[in-house]
């Protein structure tokens, strides 16, 4: 179970990693490491050990892509979106996950109470829903934010899941993401 415990302690890791990393590229003494009259060895003897591996073409570039995927995923900017892609890409879209982040992002500093919060944060995707139905589904998930017992929901398939099941589950990923919001609005 992720709480925001464990959310602050991996981002600190990870910060400390990062700074880490940063401080021995910063601090080597050796200011241009590559000597340009070997280049040629180390080019022929990459091509070497490239041919040992004997793949298709298909495959080394989608192995790169994915290498490249995993790098930019490295530098991409932090933020509720890409907690909801971490925690939730398996399950939910991935448009419903950036239209819940641009709504929660927008509605955790608003004078709204915490039920037409969460109601107007999933409106634009659960569109055959009235706003009583919403409610209705929302205020069991606010009453156990104010006792500090929300659940973060379990993974599961969304085509799997009927309506009811995915209008509960997108309102409990909207929750996930309001707190979020409005953490990263209090570290601000």
């Amino acid at each position: 179970m992720h709480t925001p415990q464990t959310d602050q302690a991996h981002t600190a890791r990870q910060s400390q990693t990062e700074g880490e990393l940063l401080d021995q590229l910063t601090t080597t003494e050796e200011l241009y490491p590559w000597n340009p009259a070997r280049a040629d060895d180390y080019f022929v003897a990459v091509e070497a050990a490239v041919e040992e591996f004997d793949l298709p073409a298909e495959e080394w570039e989608s192995r790169a892509e994915n290498f490249f995927k995993q790098l930019d995923g490295c530098w991409a900017p932090r933020g509720v979106e890409q907690a909801l892609q971490r925690r939730f890409a398996q399950t939910i879209p991935a448009a419903w996950l950036q239209e819940i982040a641009n709504q929660a992002q927008k509605l955790a500093t608003s004078s709204l109470s915490p039920v037409e919060q969460l109601v107007a944060c999933v409106r634009p995707l659960l569109k055959d829903w009235t706003l009583e139905d919403l409610n209705l589904f929302a205020r069991p998930l606010v009453y156990a934010m104010r006792s500090d017992m929300a659940a973060i929901p379990s993974s599961a398939d969304w085509q799997s899941l009927t309506p009811v099941e995915q209008a509960r589950y997108t309102l409990q990923v909207a929750q996930y993401a309001l707190e979020s919001a409005q953490d990263r609005g209090n570290d601000a």
